[in-house]
């Protein structure tokens, strides 16, 4: 009796998603190992090595990398995320995306409308879902304070909203506002002072306690692909302001400026003023039930060991 073999699949793209999903995806019959690169093709033998090669991450240049994938007939997925999409349009426009990189790839994409703005660039990508490792089962009481939670990087704070959250700083003077994702203030975009009522935590090395002194997270965007942090504050029983509409998910409005933004955030208020804001269960069920990792894990795994083995 033979033992079945252990398929190995190389992992490039961006780090945080890949040190994320790696692990997540892997089990006893299919490993997911991390890209390392080197100099003077040092990575050409785990290359070889491999069965597959999965970018989390658009990819369009015809790369070193994958003219050798290819060469050692090795089948390249990429998953594009977010951002990724919009540099692709503009690298068309500019005559930088390569015609070969998009016959030979297959591409996925993690919700409907990249899909869409993929289209427009020719490339054709299924819908295949990635979530976080975050999606958890356990649901804390939201707390006392109404607090909201944005990202806010410091390169691109007005991309992600920046802007708003300051006005509903402002405005808002007596709720509690938590930025993540800069080590220094994202608001060099005004002069002013600062409301006292925004508070910065950098780049904290988990979010699980950050999701338990929020109430509701606001990610009112220029452009998105399936936000983690959307997933996770759902799963963690909070509320979420975003820019696209998630499947009805319950506990998630839509808000394409800020005028919507305000508007929802005044209704979630009221009710956490009059002690009728409960943990948004059904929200938590929801991405359980449609992102939880187990059963993402299991749709890629699937998906890698049929393109392996046709």
């Amino acid at each position: 009796m033979t033992s079945q073999k252990i398929l190995r699949i190389l992992v490039l793209g961006h780090s945080h998603f890949v040190n994320m999903l790696a692990p997540m995806l892997s089990n006893e019959s299919m490993i997911f190992q991390p890209f390392e690169g080197g100099r003077r093709l040092s990575w050409v033998p785990s290359l070889f090595r491999s069965d597959a090669c999965y970018f989390i991450g658009g990819g369009w240049r015809d790369d070193r990398f994958q003219k050798f994938a290819r060469f050692f007939h090795k089948p390249i997925v990429v998953h594009w995320v977010g951002t990724d999409v919009l540099m692709a349009g503009k690298a068309k426009e500019m005559g930088k995306v390569s015609d070969t990189v998009i016959r030979a790839n297959i591409n996925w994409a993690e919700i409907s409308w990249t899909t869409k703005e993929l289209e427009a660039i020719g490339v054709y990508a299924e819908i295949v879902p990635l979530t976080s490792s975050m999606v958890t089962s356990e649901l804390a009481p939201l707390p006392q304070e109404f607090t909201v939670l944005a990202y806010l990087p410091s390169t691109r704070p007005i991309f992600y909203g920046g802007h708003y959250i300051l006005r509903l700083a402002r405005e808002m003077p007596d709720i509690r506002i938590l930025c993540v994702g800069s080590e220094e203030s994202p608001f060099h975009f005004t002069s002013e002072p600062l409301p006292s009522n925004i508070e910065f935590l950098g780049h904290p090395d988990s979010l699980e306690d950050v999701y338990l002194q929020t109430t509701v997270l606001i990610r009112v965007v220029e452009h998105d692909g399936l936000s983690f942090m959307v997933l996770e504050a759902l799963a963690h029983g909070r509320y979420v302001i975003w820019s696209y509409p998630l499947d009805d998910a319950p506990g998630l409005s839509v808000a394409k400026n800020y005028e919507m933004m305000r508007e929802q955030i005044d209704v979630l208020y009221k009710k956490n003023v009059r002690g009728d804001l409960m943990r948004n269960f059904e929200g938590a069920q929801f991405v359980r039930s449609h992102y939880a990792p187990e059963q993402i894990a299991e749709e890629i795994r699937g998906r890698f060991y049929r393109l392996i083995n046709q």
